[in-house]
């Protein structure tokens, strides 16, 4: 599951639990059981991945369904809203500003498509919701946007407790674990030589990447693969036998949101070693070990260095939480609006 998704369905799993009036509007195919009690479950006979099928249906359905039934907000999980919506008000997600900051991180087609979807949130969303105090100062920053239409709103893990742990048969140890590999911004040929370096010194080492096979393949053929375990895409259930076992989580990525994986990694007592970057600081503090991200030297230091003293004993802050984070989103959508321009 992508972070936008997990974002949107553990939010939704935490608005079930609160018996709250909410619609959800769904693609076809079929629904989660998490999912369909509580809801008042709209599904739809788009395919809302082909265009522009989906803009129609973004644009004139789905203000028509939320006029229709009685909703006075709607939100989106994906950075799309309705420019004109008939006085609903429109919360409109943006997660990270990759597309901006990382140029290369989508297609071409792909990128065209999220930079206009950026202009229509800039200038129609009621309010613009994100998941970090770094991503909202770069919302005001780049996209011209007031502090005060912006809401943060902290995500918490992936809920992957949820999910019976799975053994992943034959993993070697001990190992370092890298996850969700399929994207230029993941930073998968600086972890490559980082590691590469480190195993210099210790040569017993594997490395474990998760995400798009094919990907880690084609974009680590050049790159040195002593020890890299390349497993594709996994369970949850296997993600949390992955976490439990490894010496550590190695988040490289240039650019995030959030970073979910470093609250997984944490809550499963794995110690966390990611990218010196704004968000990671803000989301993990004093509890992970950080390294350039553009320096695979800087990388084996802090994997010689070894995990934080008791980092992984320390509990998360209280406001990490699906449930918080359910209570902020729906204090919004009803007109009451706490935390807006911060967390």
């Amino acid at each position: 599951m992508t972070g936008v998704g997990s974002t949107a369905f553990n939010l939704l799993a935490a608005f079930a639990k609160l018996g709250t009036n909410v619609g959800l509007i769904l693609n076809p195919g079929p629904i989660p059981l998490e999912l369909a009690a509580g809801f008042r479950i709209f599904q739809t006979k788009v395919d809302l991945t082909s265009h522009p099928q989906t803009e129609f249906f973004e644009q004139a359905v789905i203000p028509y369904l939320c006029y229709r039934h009685g909703f006075k907000s709607f939100v989106s999980f994906e950075g799309r809203v309705p420019i004109f919506h008939f006085g609903i008000r429109t919360f409109s997600y943006i997660h990270d500003l990759s597309v901006l900051n990382q140029r290369r991180s989508h297609s071409l087609k792909y990128s065209a498509f999220l930079v206009f979807s950026l202009f229509i949130t800039r200038f129609f969303a009621y309010r613009i919701v994100t998941v970090s105090q770094t991503v909202a100062d770069e919302i005001s920053v780049k996209l011209k946007v007031p502090p005060e239409r912006i809401l943060v709103i902290h995500n918490a893990d992936s809920g992957l407790e949820r999910f019976p742990e799975k053994t992943v048969p034959q993993i070697p140890s001990p190992y370092f674990l890298s996850v969700g590999m399929n994207n230029p911004r993941k930073n998968l040929s600086n972890l490559l030589a980082g590691f590469a370096h480190f195993r210099k010194s210790h040569p017993e080492h594997f490395l474990i990447l998760t995400g798009n096979r094919e990907w880690i393949e084609a974009t680590s053929s050049e790159q040195p693969r002593g020890n890299v375990i390349n497993l594709g895409f996994i369970s949850e259930g296997e993600l949390r036998f992955l976490y439990r076992n490894a010496a550590g989580l190695v988040y490289p990525s240039k650019d995030e949101g959030f970073g979910l994986p470093l609250i997984d990694a944490y809550r499963h007592g794995c110690p966390v070693f990611c990218s010196d970057i704004p968000v990671f600081r803000e989301v993990m503090g004093g509890h992970a070990r950080y390294f350039d991200p553009s320096s695979p030297q800087s990388l084996a230091e802090q994997l010689s260095a070894g995990p934080q003293s008791g980092e992984a004993a320390i509990g998360l802050a209280p406001g990490y939480s699906w449930a918080s984070a359910a209570y902020l989103l729906l204090a919004s959508t009803s007109g009451k609006n706490p935390g807006i321009g911060g967390a």
